[in-house]
């Protein structure tokens, strides 16, 4: 029940991102095999340290999202401090 919960709940989530991108997360998809694994594109804000940047993120959702928290990775190749997010690319 909570696995069927959770599949429509990130399916609304899905449509929502998709008709209405938030800022700088230009593309929003989903493993083919698993709906609580999404993966985004994220570009550095303006006047951020990450300005001309381009990332990516790994979103683990939750079955039971009140038990649990989302599992945020970032997926982009390391050449800063891992904690943070990851260049990936920069535009020229």
């Amino acid at each position: 029940m909570a696995r069927l919960t959770c599949k429509k709940k990130l399916q609304k989530e899905l449509r929502d991102l998709l008709a209405s991108p938030p800022p700088h997360i230009p593309l929003v998809t989903v493993a083919e095999d698993d709906i609580c694994d999404f993966f985004a594109l994220i570009e550095g804000p303006d006047g951020s340290l990450y300005e001309g940047g381009w990332y990516i993120a790994k979103l683990r959702f939750p079955v039971r999202p009140l038990r649990a928290q989302c599992v945020l990775r970032t997926l982009s190749r390391a050449s800063c401090d891992h904690r943070t997010t990851i260049p990936f690319a920069r535009r020229r």
